[in-house]
């Protein structure tokens, strides 16, 4: 079977040879061919040179996710094999087989594996799928985890707003191995120039964000740890509380807490304990919604 080709608009393939990883449809003046939801199609230019290769959805604004810029490289399992491979290794200074830290192992087009995330809690890993290319491929991206990693067991949570501009339903549930624990806690990887040692992550898989925990901003918590000595911080929107115990460990005096979920506000007592925070913690639930918020910041040159 023929690949489908997308042929761009005159003009637009400047950001594809920049290696920008999306191909939004008002860019694409032409589809050859009928390319099922996450087939893999070439883009061309308008002037027919091939540009790069990626995974389809027709449904999507963006509706070519670039993953490929080797003509030679088709997208079978031997390129996501070895693009998985790639990130993981990438990572390896993070974790180590048996240990119990929490980092992340793939994170999406900047590994490029459009649409995946793969997050390592200890012996579990938590995939979030958000692209028809990844959906359609999911079974065979838990099979090469499976056999690279060799977790405890493997679990989705694909519930993402996004989901549905690709036209993809919520999909949260076991993949393969055993179900992780309501609750797990463990440490984060460790980075360079850390000020103080990270506290304990609290992790609750099946309803915690994203994959169970904000893997995404450990970096950020370790780096605001390096201002807060002494300070009197509040925390907004603080789900689970990962920055305000950063913050306790850095010496923070004082910590005020605001979320607009008990659920969030309570993991996030129990993130401050595990911390072992010495500072006053104030965790604060607005009882109404405001339809006006002001935030009124210094001049730079008062702070």
């Amino acid at each position: 079977m023929l690949m489908a080709t997308v042929i761009l608009r005159p003009n637009r393939e400047r950001p594809v040879l920049q290696r920008h990883p999306w191909v939004f449809s008002g860019a694409i003046a032409v589809v050859n061919g009928q390319p099922d939801p996450g087939a893999a199609v070439d883009v061309l230019s308008a002037d027919r040179e091939w540009l790069g290769r990626g995974f389809w959805s027709g449904r999507s604004q963006i509706q070519v996710r670039l993953a490929c810029w080797d003509s030679d490289q088709p997208l079978d399992e031997h390129w996501l094999r070895a693009a998985l491979q790639r990130a993981i290794q990438g990572r390896s200074e993070l974790f180590a087989p048996g240990d119990n830290r929490a980092c992340r192992l793939v994170f999406s087009e900047a590994d490029q594996i459009p649409g995946l995330i793969v997050d390592r809690y200890g012996q579990f890993l938590a995939l979030q799928i958000s692209t028809q290319g990844m959906a359609v491929r999911r079974d065979m991206v838990v099979r090469i985890l499976a056999d690279l990693l060799q977790p405890q067991g493997i679990y989705e949570r694909s519930d993402a707003d996004t989901r549905a501009k690709e036209g993809l339903p919520i999909a949260n549930g076991l993949l393969w191995g055993e179900a992780p624990p309501e609750e797990l806690i463990l440490a984060p990887a460790p980075f360079p120039g850390t000020p103080v040692d990270p506290p304990p992550l609290l992790i609750i898989p099946e309803s915690g964000q994203k994959t169970g925990a904000y893997l995404d901003q450990v970096v950020n918590r370790a780096r605001v740890a390096a201002y807060v000595r002494g300070a009197d911080v509040l925390d907004c929107y603080c789900f689970s509380g990962g920055f305000s115990a950063y913050a306790a460990r850095a010496g923070a005096a004082r910590l005020t807490l605001l979320d607009t979920s008990v659920a969030a506000l309570e993991s996030a007592r129990a993130m401050l304990h595990l911390a072992a925070a010495d500072a006053p913690a104030r965790l604060w639930l607005p009882m109404s919604r405001s339809n006006c918020a002001l935030i009124v910041l210094p001049t730079v040159a008062s702070m």
